[in-house]
């Protein structure tokens, strides 16, 4: 049955309710379902927090700062600044201001300050290699081996195809499983020189190591790796193999 599309003044009214739960729905589709579940962890713990200290939920600058000083004892500043922008993003459909509430001096400066007081060691993960990929595949079976050839194979498409793990595998908690960022075995396509599937949807975030040993230029990486920042240059300098291949590319 075709559908016809209505045009302006045929559309039926909504009632407010129903506007009101459409737009629930719709601001939940907003985040992925994992990140969304993440903020609303830190939400809990900023509620907690508030609620047995007796300070309001409302944001301000000095409950903000507070909370960082008793978080701080229990959790990194890295986990703690996770937490608020979870926070931000939780309350900010009340508190339109608590963006701004998060930058302002008292918690910038309270926030730097806990990085400077419990600040750790960096701890990055080196790039995986070509050298590596070479590794798995004379060190594992497989011709005969069933998971040891399902990770061989999601070893290499993910170097190569510049994906997250998540892109590849699915999640163990049922509540995060999302069709929409599967790939589907109809999607894959094979050749003798190639092999192509659709990815639907991604989350798009910086967690990934950039590829730069085949000498792709570095624009070409941060546009394929889905960069916001050139964060991907740390992983790049911090390997003296990547950084050469990168440098002779140009």
């Amino acid at each position: 049955m075709s559908s016809r599309r209505l045009a302006p003044a045929d559309r039926p009214t909504w009632s407010h309710e129903q506007l009101d739960r459409e737009l629930a729905i719709t601001l939940g589709f907003a985040l992925d379902a994992s990140s969304a579940l993440a903020y609303s962890s830190a939400l809990n713990a900023y509620t907690t927090f508030c609620r047995k200290h007796e300070f309001p939920i409302k944001p301000a600058p000095e409950t903000f700062a507070r909370f960082i000083v008793y978080m701080q004892h229990f959790v990194s500043p890295k986990t703690i600044n996770s937490y608020l922008s979870g926070i931000c993003n939780q309350l900010e459909n009340l508190y339109p201001d608590v963006r701004s509430i998060r930058r302002s001096p008292m918690v910038a400066k309270t926030m730097k300050g806990s990085f400077r007081r419990f600040q750790t060691p960096s701890n990055r993960k080196d790039p995986l290699s070509r050298a590596d990929l070479l590794r798995a595949c004379t060190t594992l079976n497989p011709a005969t081996v069933f998971d040891d050839a399902l990770f061989i194979a999601q070893l290499l498409v993910g170097f190569y195809a510049l994906m997250r793990s998540g892109e590849l595998v699915r999640p163990d908690r049922r509540e995060l499983h999302d069709y929409n960022k599967l790939s589907m075995r109809h999607s894959v396509k094979m050749s003798t020189s190639s092999i192509s599937f659709t990815l639907p949807r991604h989350k798009a975030d910086t967690t990934f190591e950039a590829l730069a040993e085949d000498g792709v230029p570095f624009d070409q990486i941060q546009a394929l790796g889905r960069w916001s920042s050139d964060a991907f240059k740390i992983y790049i300098r911090k390997h003296p193999a990547l950084l050469a291949s990168a440098m002779l590319a140009r």
